[in-house]
């Protein structure tokens, strides 16, 4: 005995399909891309090997490209989470603790102070979670509204193959059907 649904549903894993429509197979359309690639087939990400180019180089001496000592908010970050971790700064990239590299690019499990002093002399208090330089480039990224700060960033980025798609550009729903293009198939 073989079930069937009319419903486009799987009676066994109770996965089910929207009715097929032309406008699903389209990359082009909301309605069939890929919802993590938009459509693309690639995502843009940040490659460590581009923002430290030269890991005989230690943080404080310029290690990470899109990180100077004069970056205002995130170098208070930056300071604040190697004193709290014990991350010397000054010692070469290559020498860091992988946890400690990750810590810095990544950011930090735990809830920090912050005190932030501006250069008026104002101070600020907040406690809150560093969400790391590698998250903070790609966070900007994507919020950015200037082409310019866009274009700086991309200079570091490189496309990979779309982990959802795996570069099809169409969304799980498209991919799970198969069309029989056979001679036979009535």
């Amino acid at each position: 005995e073989i079930v069937m649904s009319e419903s486009y549903a799987c009676p066994d894993c109770d996965f089910s399909l929207l009715v097929l429509e032309p406008r699903m197979f389209s990359f082009n359309a909301p309605y069939g891309a890929c919802p993590e690639c938009k459509g693309l087939g690639i995502k843009q990400k940040i490659d460590i090997d581009l923002i430290i180019p030269d890991d005989s180089l230690s943080i404080n001496g310029g290690a990470i490209k899109t990180f100077s000592a004069d970056d205002g908010i995130l170098t208070t970050q930056v300071n604040t989470v190697a004193s709290y971790y014990n991350i010397d700064l000054d010692k070469p990239v290559k020498d860091l603790k992988k946890k400690e590299l990750d810590i810095i690019l990544y950011g930090a499990p735990d809830l920090i102070e912050f005190n932030y002093v501006s250069k008026n002399g104002n101070t600020r208090n907040t406690n809150d979670y560093f969400e790391g330089i590698v998250n903070n480039l790609e966070r900007r990224y994507i919020e950015t509204k200037s082409e310019w700060i866009r274009d700086w960033i991309e200079q570091f980025m490189t496309e990979l193959e779309c982990p959802t798609c795996h570069g099809a550009r169409l969304n799980d729903d498209v991919l799970s059907a198969a069309i029989d293009l056979s001679s036979d198939a009535s």
